[in-house]
């Protein structure tokens, strides 16, 4: 252990090297991780997770990982389970499983929003719970009495299990945040302020294509929080953007853009907030100018997963096998110059994982408040607590008496004037410590003059409808009917979600029915792949009770 007696100034850094990082580290996939921190990303060996859908990681504002989780279970920055996860209520096949809020009046505190699947034979209830950093020996724990809360509607009721989406918006005045979740015919926007989540949402009518949302949907929010996309590809499959007003968490329905007969996976707003990116499972990116109300398509025969932008305003996307998932990617694919409705183009397998390996999901970003004003001045004379936190104060930091770090820890001073560490302070060996002489950087919230307002308008066009399969009953025991309007099934697959191959079924002549004998397989979740005599493959989940 080494003592250290300092009374000046450490490091001297310039106001450039401030940034925002709490995007700056994705886990996602089976042990896949990137950091965002450079351009392109680096590829890290050290997640301890896997997951076939949704997923959701969260980093402090200078980029250190604070926690990562599956919907199910949470890893700290020790990479780590908290010991009172293993059970929240997000699934390995929800579409966004899992959702990160930070706490506006704690700033260690994040709410986790999980979600579960919306075919479930015994369905879950979405919930939320509360992580608290300060726990765990610092590297965060979900509070015991706050773990697997249900949300509720505006009449105090839990909800069926019928939609997988779930976000966030800033709200106007730039101090908290919407939750954002769309069932049925109601966007429902529950408020997080400084007091914490109010389970009392704000509601406001939806319809895509006069249609309620029923099975695996999607939402996303624009990055000025003025619009909002909602697709579904259950009952409904429709694509439609909103303009939002975060003012009142409702969605307003004078600006309406719809795409019909389409099976939108996810979708993502550029950074300009001008053009959405929206695409299937298999082959089609839509790619829409949200100013002129037109469209256009790029055709791929993949299969994609979650489409992310990150903090360079690239948008990414992992993509597998077309007729399979292959087990997993480990590539993933970059839009480029994304602000261009006209000159956007895909580039492949633009990023390699040098470790484990993509699936579906890819972490949602994570909105982050303006930094409040610094305060003048700390002394610190206990020893740290947190495993990774940055102190950041106007003037200085004192550490004196009983102040020392430990092995794991990385602790960050910031001052604008000086940082003094003085005797009987301790820098242990094996913890990671910075000082740095910089200015503190808030953000001024500007002065509120209303909600972004973007023009009215409607445009609606329905594509030509594909051939629609039919599977029931679903979930299934024994059999599975398997049924297409005036078209021939060839052949099935069907493979766990581990991309393997259980049943390949050569299937006799037919006039568009089949049933499957699925007595082999054990309970689960599966996908279905039925190709036509003309090549094309048709992909459905099925469950197996």
């Amino acid at each position: 252990m080494k003592q250290i007696y300092i009374y000046l100034s450490l490091l001297l850094i310039g106001a450039s090297g401030f940034a925002q990082g709490e995007n700056d580290n994705w886990y996602f996939g089976d042990f896949a991780a990137l950091n965002f921190a450079t351009n392109p990303p680096i590829s890290l060996s050290n997640s301890q997770m896997e997951q076939f859908e949704g997923v959701a990681s969260v980093s402090n504002s200078n980029g250190q990982l604070l926690f990562y989780t599956n919907g199910k279970t949470i890893w700290g920055a020790n990479h780590l389970p908290m010991p009172n996860t293993g059970d929240l209520t997000g699934n390995y096949s929800t579409n966004q499983a899992a959702l990160i809020v930070a706490h506006p009046g704690n700033p260690n505190q994040y709410y986790v929003f999980t979600l579960p699947a919306s075919d479930e034979p015994s369905p879950g209830v979405l919930s939320y719970s509360l992580v608290d950093l300060t726990l765990n020996g610092g590297f965060g724990d979900v509070v015991a009495n706050q773990k697997n809360i249900p949300l509720l509607d505006q009449n105090g009721n839990t909800f069926d299990n019928n939609s997988e989406a779930i976000t966030s918006a800033v709200n106007s005045n730039q101090n908290g945040y919407w939750v954002l979740f769309p069932i049925a015919n109601t966007l429902y926007s529950y408020p997080i302020t400084s007091s914490g989540f109010s389970n009392i949402p704000i509601t406001s009518s939806i319809l895509l294509q006069d249609s309620p949302i029923i099975g695996t949907s999607h939402i996303r929010v624009s990055p000025d929080n003025s619009r909002v996309a909602i697709a579904s590809w259950g009952t409904t499959r429709v694509l439609t953007v909103y303009n939002f007003n975060n003012a009142t968490g409702q969605a307003d329905t004078t600006y309406q853009f719809t795409i019909g007969n389409v099976s939108v996976l996810t979708s993502e707003f550029s950074g300009n907030n001008n053009v959405l990116y929206a695409n299937e499972t298999f082959g089609r990116v839509f790619v829409l100018d949200l100013l002129n109300f037109q469209f256009r398509i790029i055709n791929q025969s993949i299969r994609f997963g979650t489409l992310q932008r990150s903090k360079y305003n690239d948008i990414y996307v992992t993509h597998g096998n077309f007729n399979s998932l292959n087990g997993g990617t480990p590539n993933l694919s970059r839009f480029i110059n994304v602000d261009s409705y006209a000159t956007s183009s895909l580039s492949l397998n633009a990023v390699t994982l040098t470790n484990g390996l993509g699936t579906i999901g890819l972490p949602q970003w994570i909105s982050a408040l303006p930094e409040p004003g610094c305060p003048s001045t700390i002394t610190l004379s206990t020893p740290e607590i947190n495993a990774s936190f940055v102190y950041q104060y106007n003037s200085s930091i004192i550490a004196n008496n009983n102040y020392q770090t430990a092995v794991g820890q990385n602790i960050n001073f910031k001052a604008g004037d000086f940082i003094s560490l003085q005797p009987n302070t301790e820098i242990k060996s094996g913890s990671v410590f910075l000082a740095e002489i910089v200015p503190c950087h808030a953000i001024t919230t500007k002065s509120f003059t209303g909600p972004i307002v973007n023009a009215p308008g409607k445009f609606t066009h329905l594509l030509e409808e594909e051939t629609e399969l039919k599977v029931y009953p679903n979930p299934a025991k024994d059999i599975v009917n398997l049924t297409m309007e005036n078209v021939a099934i060839q052949s099935v697959a069907v493979m766990g979600i581990d991309g393997k191959t259980l049943l390949n079924v050569a299937v006799p002549a037919n006039d568009g029915n089949y049933p499957l004998d699925i007595s082999s397989l054990p309970s689960g979740i599966y996908i279905l792949n039925i190709t036509t005599p003309n090549g094309k493959t048709i992909s459905k989940k099925l469950m197996v009770q």
